[in-house]
């Protein structure tokens, strides 16, 4: 998803009623990444200059530990908003250590009507996957990055375009391809799942018509659309447990091999 794409989307749910209140942004390495959730908390709040809106600090360490995340997160969303609709936490999620995260899933997953969770982050794999599970993954796809890529990383993000093509794949021949870039030391498992993840939340963004029915504004609520919208964010799901289960010692070969099954038969 471009800077336009998510800007457009998170408008769209406002304009439509339907605010998700935990989001994660990945792909932020910069404050300038982070506008397109800026303009959207501009949209809802007026400006970014607000007492609403709230970004969790660390003191001591450079990270934010268990307590900042208790007190400046957890306890204050109990309380409600000094004079709008909604408070917002704006947090860096590459500062939140794993037991900091572990202090947030209770908030994140019955969050209180009024707060909104948006976490910023380079790579969504940074998460525990119970974080993820209770977010909106959006992640941000830098073109011009793409365009970059060495031939390795180019053929990583072919694979990516060709699981969501609709055509005919191979997964045993992609997985087999995969673990034969780690095992030769050209790529590493974290650089293969952040390229198809960036890949292929643009290319899922497209095939689906999400794009083009969001940003025209002609999603119309209901069964289709949400099937339509949980099929969607389902997919960026499943690749980024996929590269969990690898992290936790499973298989590589059978995992990426389910992985791209699940995508040609439409599991996901």
């Amino acid at each position: 998803m471009t800077y336009n794409d998510i800007k457009e989307y998170l408008f769209n749910m406002i304009e439509e009623n339907r605010i998700v209140h935990s989001i994660i942004m990945e792909g932020v390495s910069s404050e300038e990444d982070k506008e397109p959730a800026y303009s959207f908390v501009r949209r809802l709040m007026g400006s970014l200059d607000n007492l609403d809106i709230i970004i969790p600090r660390h003191e001591k360490t450079h990270l934010i530990s268990v307590e900042e995340a208790r007190s400046q997160i957890v306890d204050n969303a109990l309380i409600k908003p000094y004079g709008n609709a909604y408070k917002i936490y704006l947090i860096d999620g590459d500062l939140l250590r794993v037991d900091g995260q572990n202090t947030l899933l209770k908030t994140l997953e019955e969050p209180p009507a009024y707060a909104i969770f948006i976490i910023f982050v380079k790579s969504a794999s940074a998460l525990l996957p119970t974080i993820r599970s209770r977010c909106r993954l959006l992640s941000l796809t830098h073109e011009d990055k793409i365009a970059k890529y060495s031939e390795n990383e180019q053929r990583i993000a072919e694979i990516g375009r060709l699981a969501v093509s609709g055509n005919a794949i191979d997964a045993s021949g992609f997985s087999k391809e995969i673990t034969a870039f780690v095992k030769a030391e050209k790529l590493t498992y974290p650089q293969i799942f952040d390229i198809l993840r960036k890949v292929y939340a643009d290319e899922v963004f497209k095939k689906e018509g999400i794009r083009e029915k969001y940003l025209e504004g002609d999603m119309v609520l209901g069964q289709d659309a949400a099937q339509t919208e949980r099929s969607f964010f389902s997919r960026i799901q499943a690749v980024c447990e996929a590269e969990e289960k690898i992290k936790r010692s499973v298989n590589a070969d059978l995992v990426l091999r389910k992985l791209f099954l699940d995508i040609k038969t439409g599991e996901i």
